[in-house]
């Protein structure tokens, strides 16, 4: 349980991100005119394809280490007790780094799976009935599309939430934090 209350936070706030975010540039992929949407999808599948502790043993090389705008290691500076100043301050600094990576991780996929089923729902026969009714594209595309997927977007973000926190043992034993990632050794 003490490595729980590391990995959870961590993992949570980043799918919660990296969901909303998926989503929305998945759902504004799938509704852009022309079928423009369809340009990101190879890039963000390319993205998807690799390994999220490759891009944490690099961030953390680049970012922590070179450049130093991140803590490399730990969740929280040595010497650092709950309830001293600054003690909340330097453990968001040092979750800054997993968390973008975990979140950036996540957007790929949630992108993809949205654009794909706004493509499909955007092909239904009552989407293009709406059309016909002269219906305005607002409305179609709020009632009729997005409304449409959301059940489908729920059902894959329900499965998503437990390989969260999985990917997010990977990335926790790069940057060495005490959560359920420790515990891989």
């Amino acid at each position: 349980m003490s490595a729980a209350r590391w990995t959870l936070p961590l993992s949570l706030i980043s799918f919660a991100v990296g969901a909303v975010l998926g989503i929305l540039l998945g759902v504004s992929m799938g509704l852009s005119k022309k079928n423009r949407g369809s340009l990101l999808v190879l890039p963000l599948l390319a993205w998807q394809a690799v390994p999220t502790f490759l891009v944490a043993a690099l961030a953390q090389i680049l970012l922590a280490y070179r450049l130093k705008w991140f803590p490399a290691v730990g969740a929280v500076t040595p010497g650092m007790l709950a309830g001293q100043p600054g003690y909340f301050a330097d453990v968001l600094e040092h979750m800054a780094l997993p968390l973008i990576i975990l979140m950036i991780a996540e957007i790929p996929s949630n992108a993809v799976f949205a654009y794909h089923s706004t493509q499909k729902v955007k092909k239904a026969p009552y989407v293009a009935f709406a059309y016909y009714l002269n219906i305005s594209r607002r409305n179609i595309r709020l009632h009729y599309i997005i409304k449409n997927i959301l059940p489908d977007l729920w059902g894959r973000l329900n499965i998503q939430t437990v390989m969260c926190i999985m990917g997010s043992m990977f990335v926790e034993a790069v940057f060495s934090y005490p959560g359920l990632g420790s515990l891989l050794k």
